[in-house]
């Protein structure tokens, strides 16, 4: 698996300055280090975890967010399997597949509940923001709050987001 961490500073549990920098500029967590690791354990019993590359971790309203990117046509199963032995350790999990755009990624996030579309708005001002429109009936399949949502989405597209019901 490819990680922004040395081995074996996630073995040891000691950091080099390196990965402590990336620590320290806030580019990466402690609970980035602790999911690593317990992805690194896991290699040994899903070899096909050596093809994916980690690329953020984030907690919200009780949920942890795992984003990796995948290979074209990585089993699905697997991240079942993977999320089922995670879930004893670190509580509820979502693993999302980082795609070419940012709608694959919010679909995913947002499952199941049904996203009716996604649109870049523009301001005067030059600033822009994601506007996510989901179905009012599928509102309340969502597993964490809204504003924990737009939180989530906004750090991923790295612009301002607002989920509207319609």
């Amino acid at each position: 698996m490819k990680i922004p961490f040395c081995v074996f500073c996630l073995k040891s549990g000691i950091l080099c300055s390196r990965c402590q920098e990336k620590i320290d500029s806030g580019e990466y967590s402690e609970l980035d280090i602790t999911v690593c690791k317990k992805l690194i354990e896991l290699e040994s019993r899903f070899p096909e975890l050596k093809e994916v590359e980690f690329v953020k971790s984030l907690r919200a309203g009780g949920l942890t967010i795992i984003v990796v990117k995948a290979p074209r046509g990585f089993p699905r199963r697997i991240w079942y399997e993977i999320s089922r032995l995670l879930r004893r350790e670190l509580g509820n999990i979502r693993i999302i597949e980082k795609g070419p755009d940012i709608k694959s990624m919010v679909e995913q996030l947002l499952s199941p509940a049904k996203v009716v579309s996604i649109a870049t708005v523009w301001f005067p001002d030059g600033s822009s923001e994601l506007v996510i429109k989901v179905s009012r009936h599928d509102s309340r399949r969502l597993f964490v709050s809204k504003e924990d949502l737009e939180r989530i989405v906004s750090i991923f597209a790295k612009m301002n987001t607002r989920i509207e019901y319609i």
